[in-house]
């Protein structure tokens, strides 16, 4: 009796996963978009090309993010083709940005497809006290890689909770194509 209890009850604990995952968007493009992995003091899968970035408390004890230190800070991940060549991409962020002795940070998404140094697309990023902001992108209708770039400016506090990009159907995308640089 007791085997069948347990198994059952193995059941009703898988279940609940299963049924979050069909409400949730695709698979994350990007790796650790919840700045979980931290390899010493430095981001593990995110690149620090200016600037400097510090682990933090975010509004919640059990959840680090990311400082970005300094003026200007460049971090950046390349996502693969195996892993970013989709239809429509839905990034989102989670942050917390405030003015410091008058000086205001600004947050900027830049997308480089085909990681070859030129911007196609770039948005500011709007995000206070932790609340999430999101954005449907649609990407050019041929390409290989993407280079994910988060760039700060000014000299106020900007910390990053969550930053994700997930495939997401086609009719969410609604503006045309990105054009890619030349």
């Amino acid at each position: 009796m007791k085997k069948i209890h347990l198994h059952l009850g193995l059941v009703a604990v898988a279940a609940v996963p299963l049924m979050a995952a069909e409400d949730s968007c695709g698979p994350d493009i990007l790796d650790d978009p919840l700045f979980d992995l931290w390899c010493g003091d430095e981001l593990c899968a995110w690149e620090i090309e200016e600037g400097a970035v510090e682990k933090v408390p975010t509004w919640h004890v059990a959840e680090d993010g990311a400082s970005l230190v300094g003026d200007p800070v460049v971090i950046s991940q390349l996502a693969k083709e195996s892993d970013a060549t989709v239809d429509c991409i839905q990034f989102s962020l989670t942050a917390d940005v405030e003015e410091v002795d008058g000086q205001q940070a600004n947050l900027k998404l830049l997308l480089d497809f085909q990681d070859d140094g030129l911007i196609d697309f770039e948005t500011p990023l709007a995000s206070d006290d932790y609340d999430g902001v999101s954005y449907f992108v649609t990407p050019p209708e041929s390409y290989q890689d993407i280079r994910f770039i988060i760039t700060k400016t000014g000299g106020g506090k900007a910390v990053i909770a969550q930053v994700r990009a997930q495939e997401e159907v086609r009719e969410n995308c609604t503006d045309p194509p990105i054009q890619l640089a030349e």
